[in-house]
């Protein structure tokens, strides 16, 4: 009996560690596989390959934050519910605004291929997110995983086929069908008795979810882009690098959010869940900026722009705990109301330094500590907007 005992106990313990790999497999993997993707392109491809693969890279990931990215919000919140007809409606009619957008501003000057690559990579890696946010949903783990290990296999045959090619937009391609194709192998369509949103009101909260990631995660994809039109191509498979490897470090506070998300949907929201989640993420960004530091100036030139982009992008990641707790209470015209007074008050201070400075890497660094300043004006906003919705009382940092 004991020994029956003793051995359900360890089964049971086998099973706590491997579903807590799995969630930090499934929640990191995105970022690792990016990162992992611009180093196999940077180390194995031409210079010049590496450079148009990086500006295409930057692309898709922007253009993902008007399509795929507010769908993914929506399905946070528990007070959605959107078919698969409406999810695919919202991500194609979003995709092609935002492409045609980004044509007219930039993508004209690149052949008709390169942005066939673009568009449908920009498809490829919103339906992605789209599946993998339903199992991060319910807690299920394992399906994500093992649809990475096949995208990390798929991913090295094409690019042995394709790397002969020279050819970044396909790369590209390969890159983003390769994160697509394992995970609707494992996707099955949901059943439930709840009664689905009305396309209305879907569209609605949707476009305030695009709006406000215009105005808070676009920014942090389009940062790059303006680094290498202001400094030049030259820098774009280093920048790639760097900020890629940024989003990596991402993977801590995404599993702490992959933790907190299903209990907040399930038992509310939690004071002491809420301060635990700020100050596990405050102590791990102070360790990865004061290592960043060193690093960065050993073995970069423009050393100091990559560290003030870094620094930026992990601050940026304090208010996860308060944008939590905004989306799973469907709360997007707050956020959205967030990211307005936070990114007025930056696109004053870009107007001055654009008006006083000209073109040069003294102006990125002087953009790029504005954005900086942004993201604590962000923290205070969320901090501020959540206290007022859950109690002051409920939070205490």
């Amino acid at each position: 009996m004991t020994n029956k005992l003793t051995q359900l106990i360890h089964n049971e313990k086998l099973v706590r560690i491997s579903n807590k790999f799995f969630a930090l497999v499934s929640v990191g993997f995105p970022g690792g596989y990016k990162f992992f993707v611009i180093l196999l392109i940077t180390t194995f491809a031409s210079s010049s390959v590496a450079n148009d693969f990086s500006k295409l890279f930057f692309w898709v990931a922007l253009l993902y934050t008007f399509s795929g990215l507010p769908i993914v919000t929506l399905l946070v919140s528990s007070q959605y519910v959107i078919t698969v007809r409406d999810q695919l409606l919202l991500v194609s009619t979003s995709s092609l605004i935002g492409y045609f957008i980004a044509y007219y501003i930039a993508l004209n000057q690149y052949n008709a291929s390169v942005n066939i690559c673009i568009f449908i990579s920009v498809l490829c890696l919103s339906a992605y997110e789209v599946i993998k946010r339903h199992f991060l949903n319910v807690g299920n783990f394992k399906p994500v995983f093992i649809a990475s290990c096949f995208t990390m296999i798929i991913t090295l045959i094409l690019g042995v086929i394709l790397f002969k090619f020279n050819n970044s937009g396909l790369l590209l391609f390969s890159c983003f069908l390769s994160l697509l194709l394992p995970m609707l192998f494992f996707h099955r369509a949901e059943s439930t008795k709840l009664t689905p949103s009305t396309i209305s009101n879907i569209t609605i909260n949707f476009i305030k979810y695009a709006l406000s990631n215009a105005t808070s995660t676009s920014l942090m994809y389009a940062v790059p882009i303006v680094i290498v039109a202001e400094v030049g191509d030259y820098i774009a498979a280093e920048l790639a690098m760097v900020f890629y490897f940024s989003t990596l470090t991402y993977l801590i506070p995404h599993v702490l959010s992959a933790k907190h998300i299903p209990n907040m949907r399930k038992n509310g929201v939690s004071s002491a869940d809420v301060s635990d989640f700020f100050i596990s993420i405050l102590k791990f960004i102070v360790i990865t900026i004061l290592i960043a530091l060193p690093t960065l100036y050993y073995f970069y030139d423009q050393w100091l722009i990559f560290f003030i982009l870094f620094s930026a992008m992990q601050v940026s990641q304090l208010s996860l705990p308060f944008s939590n707790i905004l989306m799973v209470k469907g709360l997007a015209g707050t956020l959205l109301k967030i990211n307005i007074i936070s990114t007025s008050t930056l696109l004053v201070f870009i107007a001055i330094i654009f008006y006083e400075t000209p073109p040069s890497p003294y102006r990125i660094e002087l953009l790029l500590l504005t954005f900086l300043g942004l993201q604590f004006i962000k923290l205070y906003l969320g901090y501020l907007f959540s206290k007022n919705i859950i109690g002051r009382s409920q939070v205490s940092i």
